[in-house]
């Protein structure tokens, strides 16, 4: 992603943390036990955390901290009985949140959303790499 675009995203995201996080949080809970088993506090707050430190990565242009993130929240999920199939879900509901809050807050700029929305396919594919990479260290595959 280019990094007009990146920090442009990564604003948008910080300013919608709690809603993002929110909406994962409920997707979360209804897909994987290990997430419903923890109070919905604790997930919000495990989710807000992802948003910031992935709008930080992009605004940067650097991954590591992001994957240093994903490799130790992941890797305790996925060893609490988690699966790669319920990450992917959880990027796809990530990604959807994400194209739904662009498409609100910026539905009267035509040119910004020409720009950007094409992008987003890429960006999360990246993370589910980053995930499937997480999994496979653990003996895991989707």
């Amino acid at each position: 992603m280019d990094l007009p675009q990146a920090i442009w995203l990564a604003d948008l995201m910080l300013a919608h943390v709690d809603l993002l996080a929110a909406e994962l949080t409920t997707a979360a809970r209804g897909k994987m036990a290990v997430y419903r088993s923890m109070e919905p506090a604790v997930v919000q707050a495990i989710f807000v955390v992802f948003y910031r430190v992935l709008a930080h990565a992009l605004a940067a242009g650097d991954v590591t901290p992001l994957q240093t993130y994903l490799g130790r929240v992941v890797g305790d999920r996925l060893r609490d009985g988690a699966t790669l199939a319920g990450f992917m879900y959880l990027v796809t509901s990530a990604q959807t949140s994400v194209r739904t809050l662009i498409n609100r807050e910026y539905a009267a700029d035509p040119v910004l959303l020409a720009t950007l929305l094409p992008q987003l396919p890429t960006l999360f594919e990246d993370l589910r790499q980053v995930i499937r990479d997480i999994g496979a260290q653990q003996g895991q595959v989707d």
